[in-house]
């Protein structure tokens, strides 16, 4: 019992050792690893040191920096991923080790081709009444800091000179990579063992000089550690057993960052705002409960770009520290600067949210995976339990619970449209609050194939019964058979060309029942084909020649 209690006053320390504490650095914080960056990455080919020399090996591969105005606070990083921390971040993951981001690629979905890592978090400020900033930073790598374009400090990395997309940061040693066998080390090893991995840079003063009236951008440049010669000679030799290359030590990556500021008039942007918020959503990000808008960001158009006969979406979420009510997206028509018009009919709007139960205590964070056609009345504040999939950094903010809704639009391109430069806006009201969105779609000049003529072969199910359970509906009654027609419709608009019909009763596919109903008579059976019938014709219509329902 004594060495289990001293095991777990060794791992609380070493936490407290790799996370950058409000005690440590002072004042209020105005950045914290648990708000949301931008950040861009690039992949490059291995390097080795071997002799004090550095050497590439492998496959040669191109790695660019962003552009070499990318810490400026003018620089436009909106189609950087924005992400808590930043990405690659393993905090869900169980192990802890992968928690305390101690580098092994396999947890944290990375790579160890992975060469640089830039982010970015913004700040507003008054450099008169800023008071003492101070920034502590724990990484994996070589790091390079920035304050609206000028360089503050770097840590592990060559003293002096421009730094390349390829400029490797400070070797580690062997340790970090092998144990004392000789085999790459995996969480076995021990989290002291592991603590080689984390470098840190505590308190760097911020001079007033380096900021300015208004955002500010804080950035931080990581750069890759080289593998020692005899580290990547196991790696590439046969001698790594199955399984053991899930263990390699990536060498770059971000753990936490903290800014503080001793004075006044710096806006924190480390949790969610008290007003309502609007802000854009990148079409292929993932939308949470839990997410805020970052108030040093501008609302930016919905850009959009594509060929006609053809969908295409984008999308803004709005977030409130309050329920959220009475919310509505209403579209205009986009105007083409040759005069042309895609018309309202053409566009529809939709709406992502998490239903919560009142009064319930959610485990981790909701992500929207459904649009709603008709907006909610009300969406309530999601009360997030903390658990394990709720990150806690020490000395970080307690999150700001919050209702959040994605307001989504899908413009489908007339056939006829002419190739144009269109414009419109998607306004968006809730709680008397009016935001307007400037809508921008470039249309080329080429034409789709109608979604029947599609080469791709699509195969997805549709499932009467799910429709019948989420809606609450009687299976195979008028309104059933409605929502199945717009299901198919979906299904048919993506190209789909297959028709699953369950003929017995509770298949993979959760069916309670078949669709032909099998009527005993005597010692035979007779067959009713209706449902299954009409299903068919529904199919064939709405895949063929059917237009998509809205």
């Amino acid at each position: 019992m004594k060495g289990l209690r001293s095991s777990c006053l060794i791992f609380l320390a070493l936490i407290a050792l790799s996370l950058p504490s409000a005690a440590q650095s002072g004042g209020a914080i105005i950045l914290d690893t648990l708000g949301f960056w931008r950040s861009y990455f690039s992949f490059s080919t291995a390097v080795i040191v071997d002799g004090g020399k550095f050497k590439k090996v492998g496959v040669e591969t191109d790695s660019k920096l962003p552009p070499e105005d990318w810490t400026s606070v003018e620089f436009d990083d909106s189609n950087w991923i924005r992400a808590i921390g930043g990405p690659f971040s393993s905090w869900s993951n169980y192990q802890k080790t992968a928690q305390m981001n101690l580098g092994f690629s396999d947890d944290h979905g990375d790579s160890v081709a992975m060469s640089v890592l830039c982010l970015r978090g913004k700040f507003n400020a008054d450099p008169v009444r800023a008071g003492k900033l101070n920034l502590s930073i724990t990484y994996r790598g070589g790091v390079v800091i920035y304050i609206n374009g000028k360089e503050a400090a770097r840590g592990h990395m060559p003293k002096i000179g421009k730094l390349e997309a390829d400029t490797p940061a400070d070797v580690y040693p062997k340790e970090a990579y092998l144990n004392d066998k000789g085999k790459l080390v995996d969480g076995s090893a021990g989290l002291e063992k592991l603590q080689v991995r984390l470098r840190t840079l505590e308190n760097i003063p911020i001079s007033g000089e380096f900021l300015k009236k208004g955002t500010n951008v804080l950035a931080i440049e990581i750069h890759r550690a080289p593998f020692p010669k005899e580290v990547y000679d196991k790696i590439k030799s046969n001698k790594a057993v199955e399984g053991e290359l899930n263990n390699i030590f990536d060498g770059c990556g971000l753990v936490t960052a903290r800014l503080t500021a001793s004075g006044g008039n710096v806006t924190p942007n480390v949790s969610r705002p008290s007003k309502m918020q609007i802000w854009n959503s990148q079409s292929l990000a993932s939308d949470y409960d839990t997410d805020w808008g970052d108030p040093n960001e501008p609302l930016r158009p919905i850009n959009l770009v594509g060929a006609k006969n053809g969908f295409y979406s984008g999308k803004v979420v709005v977030g409130s520290t309050s329920s959220i009510k009475n919310i509505k997206g209403v579209v205009t028509d986009l105007i083409g600067k040759r005069g042309g018009k895609i018309p309202v009919s053409s566009i529809q709007v939709r709406y992502g949210y998490s239903k919560s139960e009142e009064g319930k205590k959610r485990l981790g964070r909701s992500r929207f995976d459904r649009l709603e056609e008709v907006p909610p009345r009300e969406i309530q504040v999601s009360d997030i339990e903390s658990g394990t999939y709720i990150r806690r950094v020490s000395g970080s903010p307690d999150p700001v619970s919050g209702a959040v809704c994605a307001v989504w639009i899908t413009v489908n391109v007339p056939a006829d449209a002419g190739s144009d430069d269109y414009e419109g806006d998607l306004n968006v009201s809730a709680d008397g609050n009016k935001f307007k969105v400037p809508v921008k779609f470039r249309v080329y000049n080429y034409k789709l194939p109608d979604p029947k003529d599609f080469t791709t072969f699509a195969e997805l199910i549709q499932s009467p019964e799910t429709l019948a359970i989420v809606y609450k509906v009687p299976l195979w009654s008028d309104k059933h058979w409605k929502l199945i027609e717009k299901s198919i419709s979906y299904l048919g608009a993506l190209g789909t060309k297959t028709c699953y019909i369950p003929l017995i009763c509770k298949t993979n596919m959760g069916n309670a029942e078949s669709m032909v109903r099998w009527i005993k008579d005597k010692d035979k059976y007779k067959y009713d084909f209706t449902i299954m019938e009409k299903y068919l014709d529904i199919y064939l219509y709405l895949l063929s020649s059917g237009p998509l329902t809205r």
